[in-house]
Parts: structure tokens; C-alpha cells; sequence
């Protein structure tokens, strides 16, 4: 073919040519048509004939023997030709990663012994076709990362062989119906980043050889089902960035091949499970949530984590931390970045929790709420508790930037814990408090430069319990 450099257009159809296509036709470099139909090649298409462009021709269905297909990885552009569904031998349809466009063709449906079909990275719009039910050898069915947009038809439910399903990427709306069940045999469903909305199914919790569920960036609703206990099979489960509420079941705990968990970016409270494979799992599994509780072993949430309890020589309670409620979340990322930092040994009992009583500075300023002077003294030595932690409870001193009312909160039973460390600031060897950055809230930055011996606050917290002491005694004798 070295000889035809210069041949533009090459018409083989029609003929009984056999062997395998050459992969030396490559070399005719300003080759614009080839048409090869009709003709008796076998085995694959040379990888030298990579880099095609233009759109997929209409006679590409007279290849009515071709078993397998595969264009993937080109600059192929245009519609599917109707005319594919003519291959009715065709077990592998691969056109992944081109630009082709329009809607998928009915006609696939025709394709009665197709096992694979991948068209993701493309740009493919419309609905689903119903007919894909139609598939029934279809085994792996993979369309990311496409413009697709409808609800998943209710009859794609029914392809009870199928072992993989990819419709990541798209704008599929709507809910998963119960008969999500029937797939018994699936064992990846890729659904992110769509617009499904409604509760997780509980049928779901059948499709007991399922290894990979990703459900992350949708808009799911209600809790996580029980069910997804008995997936015993699964390995990787991701629910992030959805509206799921309630708790993490504790049944998840049995799923010991579970290697990668994410349920980030959702509205759930409660005790994050602690046994199975939970003992693995980071806070990054489980960041931006309501009011989650959890183990010591997620050490490097300490930002939202600690509701420590100190005790001092009287025996009273004085918690440290609360860090997810008004106005904490929006600073989570700097919180975690700080966090990875910062290798706590101390006890975690609380991520978050529900503060009944809200923040300081609603019973400051608003005119229906009243704090006594006792209340405020407690108030004043948990939060002086709170700091003299952070600036004294580690060899690297953690300093807040942007202590405010507003980010001290206060519990069912009026007792103070301090929030929101989205510009707090770790003080290393060799770090200097002078240095501090203006990062905070303006009318409550701490000053730019502080002196050397700055305020102990053991002696701030010992100072106050002293006024508390006097006070009380006072109202004795008196």
C-alpha cells in the first residue's frame, strides 16, 4: 500500500476478500473513503487504523457477519446510524470516547445477541429507549458521561442477566423503583451524578452479589436503607452529596469486604458505626453531615469531633468542643486540612450534635432571653476550659482566630462548647503567635501581634472559678 500514498479513495465492497484487514492500509495517508462491506474479513480492526474522524456511514450495516465492533477512542462525530441494528450477529458494540451525537437509535434494540454495548464519553442526548429491555444478552451496559435526559424506563428493570450498568454522568431524572430488585445477578451500578431523586429502595438489599453501588450526587432523599446490610458481596458503596437523613445502620458493620464507604455531604445524624470494616474508615467518609457521633479512631476529625469532657478539683462538667452547628460546616475543608496535622490521642465521643439551646448570641441580644450572672460565669469558664485545651492540652499550642458569640453554643443543660475552627491556626516549632493572620470575623479579630507571654488561660479559667467560688459564697451568707 506504500506505493498508493497518494489514493484518495478505495471501493473493496461487494467482493469475497477474506484474511484479516492489513493494517499497512494506515500508510495511504490521504485516504478519505474506504469500503470494505460485503466482503468476508475476520478478526479485529488494525489499532494502525486509530484516529478516524467524521461520522459513522449508513452502509456500515451490510457488515450483517462482524461479531465484534469497536471505533472507541476516535474523533468519530454525526449520529448512530439506524443501519447498525442490521448486524444482527453482533455481540460487541464499543464507541466509546468519540463526539457522536443525536439520540440512541431504536434499531440497537434489534441487536438480539449483543453482550456489550459501551457509547459513554460521547454526546448523546434524548431518553433511554424502553426497547433496552429487549437486550436480554446483555450482560455489561455502559452510557457515562453522555447528555442523556429522561427517567430510567421502568422496563430497563427487567434485564435480569445483566452483570454491569454505568449511567454515571447524564441528567437521568426520576426515582429507582422497588423493581430495582430484579437485577439479582448485578454486580456494578454506577447512577452518579444525575438527577434522581426519592428514597434509596428497600429491594435494593437483594441483589445480594452486588460489589460496587455508587449513588453519590443525586438527589436522594430519606434514610439509607437497612437492606443494604445483606449486600455482603459489596465492596465500595458511595452516597455522598445527596439529601439522605436519619442514620448510618449499624447492620452495615457486617460488610467485611467493604473497602471504600462515603456518605460526605448529606443531613445525617446519629453514631457512626464502629465495628467490621468502619474501623478503616477517614472523615473524609463522613464530612458535611447534621449531627454525626462517632469513635476515637476518627482521630483526625478533631475539629468536629471533640465534645471533651473536662472535669476540674469541684467535680463540674466542662465540655470542650461542638463544631456543626451555625455556620461550622462552611469552614469544614480548611478544618480538615488543619485536622490532617494534627495526630490526637484524646478520647472523640461527638461529631456534631444537636445544640437545643443555640448559640451565645442569641441570649445576648435578643430581648426574650435572659442570663443570669451565674449563668454567664459557667458559660465564661467552659469556653476559658475550651481554649485552655487547645492552647495547652498539646505540644502544638491550636489557636481559634475567631472566637464570637456565635460560635459558642450551648446545650440542653446550658453548658458552653466553642465552634467553627475554619480559621484556626497551628502553632509548630518555631511558629510565633506574632504572626498571626488576620483571618477572622471583623469587631472580633484578635490583634495582629500579641505579646510573647501571651494570656494563660489556666490562670484565666482558675480566675473566673475563684469569682464563681466568691459569688456563691457571698449568696450563702447572705
Amino acid at each position: 500500500m506504500s506505493s498508493a500514498s497518494n489514493l484518495e479513495e478505495l471501493y473493496l465492497w461487494g467482493n469475497n476478500l477474506s484474511g484479516n484487514i492489513p493494517g499497512s492500509i494506515s500508510n495511504v495517508s490521504n485516504l478519505r473513503i474506504l469500503e470494505l462491506q460485503e466482503n468476508s474479513f475476520f478478526g479485529l480492526i488494525p489499532d494502525t487504523l486509530g484516529n478516524l474522524r467524521g461520522s459513522i456511514p449508513m452502509e456500515i450495516g451490510s457488515l450483517s457477519n462482524v461479531i465484534l465492533l469497536d471505533l472507541s477512542s476516535n474523533r468519530l462525530s454525526g449520529p448512530i446510524p439506524t443501519t447498525i441494528g442490521r448486524l444482527k450477529n453482533l455481540q460487541l458494540l464499543n464507541l466509546h470516547g468519540n463526539k457522536l451525537q443525536g439520540s440512541i437509535p431504536h434499531d440497537l434494540c434489534g441487536l438480539k445477541e449483543l453482550f456489550k454495548l459501551s457509547l459513554g464519553a460521547n454526546e448523546l442526548d434524548g431518553p433511554l429507549p424502553t426497547c433496552l429491555s429487549d437486550l436480554t444478552s446483555l450482560r455489561y451496559l455502559y452510557l457515562f458521561s453522555n447528555k442523556l435526559h429522561s427517567q430510567i424506563p421502568l422496563t430497563f428493570w427487567s434485564l435480569k442477566d445483566i452483570l454491569e450498568v454505568d449511567l454515571s454522568s447524564n441528567n437521568l431524572s426520576g426515582s429507582l423503583p422497588l423493581d430495582i430488585g430484579n437485577l439479582k445477578v448485578l454486580i456494578s451500578l454506577n447512577l452518579s451524578k444525575n438527577l434522581l431523586s426519592s428514597d434509596i429502595p428497600s429491594t435494593i438489599g437483594s441483589l445480594h452479589d452486588l460489589q460496587v453501588l455508587i449513588l453519590s450526587r443525586n438527589r436522594l432523599q430519606g434514610p439509607i436503607p437497612k437492606s443494604l446490610g445483606d449486600l455482603m458481596s459489596l465492596k465500595s458503596l458511595d452516597l455522598s452529596y445527596n439529601n439522605l437523613s436519619g442514620v448510618i445502620p449499624k447492620f452495615l458493620e457486617k460488610l467485611y469486604d467493604l473497602n471504600y464507604f462515603n456518605v460526605s455531604f448529606n443531613r445525617l445524624e446519629g453514631e457512626i458505626p464502629s465495628e467490621g470494616p468502619f474501623l478503616n474508615f477517614t472523615a473524609k467518609s463522613f464530612m458535611k453531615n447534621y449531627a454525626l457521633c462517632g469513635s476515637p479512631r476518627l482521630q483526625e476529625v478533631l475539629w468536629l469531633c471533640i465534645q471533651r469532657i473536662l472535669s476540674d478539683g469541684s467535680g463540674s462538667r466542662h465540655k470542650g468542643f461542638n463544631l456543626q452547628i451555625d455556620g461550622a460546616a462552611k469552614s469544614f475543608d480548611v478544618e480538615c486540612e488543619v485536622a490532617e496535622q494534627y495526630p490526637s490521642s484524646q478520647s472523640c465521643q461527638v461529631l456534631g450534635g444537636f445544640m437545643p439551646n443555640g448559640t451565645l448570641k442569641k441570649w445576648l441580644y435578643a430581648y426574650n432571653y435572659v442570663l443570669d450572672i451565674l449563668q454567664r460565669v459557667n458559660i465564661m469558664i467552659d469556653v476559658a476550659s475550651a481554649l485552655e485545651y487547645l492552647h495547652l492540652g498539646h505540644p502544638i499550642p491550636i489557636i481559634h482566630c475567631d472566637l464570637k458569640p456565635s460560635n459558642v453554643l450551648l446545650d440542653e443543660d446550658m453548658v458552653a462548647h466553642v465552634g467553627d475552627f475554619g480559621t484556626a491556626k497551628l502553632l509548630g516549632e518555631g511558629d510565633s503567635i506574632k504572626q498571626t493572620m488576620t483571618l477572622a470575623t471583623i469587631g472580633y479579630v484578635a490583634p495582629a501581634e500579641l505579646p510573647e507571654d501571651r494570656l494563660d488561660m489556666k490562670n484565666v479559667v482558675s480566675m473566673l472559678k475563684n469569682i464563681k467560688r466568691e459569688y456563691l459564697n457571698n449568696i450563702a451568707q447572705d
